[in-house]
């Protein structure tokens, strides 16, 4: 069985079927919520499997999308880019990037390569040396993290708008169940707490992540003079 078959059959499945369908749940909610329509009612998906599932990953992307704008528009949401290093340490692994693939640093902005550009240097060179074992597990769990996380601030979002309506609702067939505000507040603050938990979650993984491959880069590379 090819490997690299396998891996990416489980990112799919972690990082976007998964999340995806949370969403997919989310938008029955919704429309039980908001709407008059049963479309997407809770006994819709054993009948429609295929649909929805194919329906689910899709919305896993979009999920992953959400998760990135925010963690890249929210400054005290970003990941630090230099992983979890210290100023002097990243500055000596840019220095070394700039030998490894002999950059003109004057011809640069500011004569010096960009926090983004280090690590996708780092990181080209770590993979092509056939060393990125442990960034495709890391890799594999902070996509997932990044996907639930816009999973649950997109559940918090019509959490709120429907207790300002009166509640949230579902249909599993045709009737409509209601929930008082009590219990939509308390699935909205659990669906906050969520996301701050897998904020905190994916924050880690994505500094473990650009750490090792530094370190990794800068192992493969110590005979450079």
């Amino acid at each position: 069985m090819d490997l690299s078959k396998f891996t990416l059959a489980v990112f799919d499945i972690f990082a976007y079927l998964l999340p995806g369908t949370l969403l997919l749940v989310l938008l029955s909610v919704g429309e039980a919520t908001f709407l008059s329509s049963s479309t997407l009612k809770l006994s819709q998906f054993k009948q429609l499997a295929v649909p929805f599932l194919i329906g689910a990953y899709f919305l896993g992307h979009l999920a992953n999308s959400v998760g990135t704008v925010l963690t890249e528009r929210v400054k005290w949401l970003r990941v630090p880019r230099g992983g979890a290093l210290s100023d002097r340490l990243f500055t000596q692994i840019r220095n070394r990037v700039v030998l490894t693939f002999g950059i003109d640093v004057s011809t640069l902005d500011n004569q010096k390569l960009e926090t983004l550009a280090v690590y996708k240097f780092a990181d080209s060179f770590v993979v092509a040396k056939d060393k990125a074992a442990e960034r495709e597990s890391l890799l594999l769990r902070e996509a997932f993290a990044l996907s639930t996380l816009g999973v649950f601030v997109l559940w918090s979002v019509v959490g709120v708008a429907a207790a300002i309506n009166g509640g949230l609702a579902f249909r599993i067939d045709a009737a409509k169940t209601m929930l008082d505000r009590g219990p939509t507040i308390a699935i909205t603050v659990a669906a906050l707490i969520l996301a701050f938990v897998f904020w905190r979650r994916y924050r880690r993984f994505a500094l473990q992540r650009r750490s090792s491959i530094y370190t990794l880069f800068m192992a493969l590379t110590a005979k450079v003079p």
